[in-house]
C-alpha cells in the first residue's frame, strides 16, 4: 500500500466544504477517500442501507445451504450445486453493483 504523506490543502467555500462532508459521509468514506476516488477517475456510490446487507446476509444463508446439499452426495447435489454456483455469481454482482463506485466521472464543465 502507498504511503499517504502528503497533506493537500485547498480553499473552498463553506457551501462547498459542506457539500464534501455530506457526499462522503452518505458514501460512508472519509473525505480524504472520497477525494481520492473522485482523483482515480471513480464515482463514489451512496452506502446500501442497513437492509441491503440484511437480505446479502439471508442469501448467503440459502448458498451455505445448498453447499451442504450439493456436497452431500445425494441425487439433487448436481443440482444443487449448479444452484449454488449461480446464486454465488449473482450475490456478487448485486453487491458490486450496489456498492463498488462507478467508474466514469462526468465535469460539469464537459457538457
Amino acid at each position: 500500500m502507498k504511503t499517504k504523506d502528503v497533506l493537500l490543502r485547498a480553499r473552498v467555500t463553506k457551501d462547498e466544504a459542506e457539500r464534501l462532508k455530506i457526499a462522503a459521509k452518505r458514501c460512508g468514506v472519509t473525505q480524504s477517500e472520497y477525494l481520492r476516488m473522485l482523483l482515480k477517475g471513480r464515482q463514489p456510490k451512496p452506502a446500501p442501507p442497513e437492509t441491503f446487507w440484511k437480505h446479502i446476509n439471508v442469501l448467503g444463508n440459502i448458498y451455505c445451504g445448498l453447499r451442504n446439499i450439493a456436497y452431500s452426495g445425494g441425487e439433487d447435489s448436481e443440482y444443487a450445486h449448479e444452484l449454488q454456483d449461480t446464486l454465488e455469481k449473482e450475490i456478487l454482482r448485486l453487491q458490486a453493483a450496489v456498492t463498488l463506485p462507478g467508474k466514469e466521472v462526468k465535469n460539469r464543465g464537459d457538457d
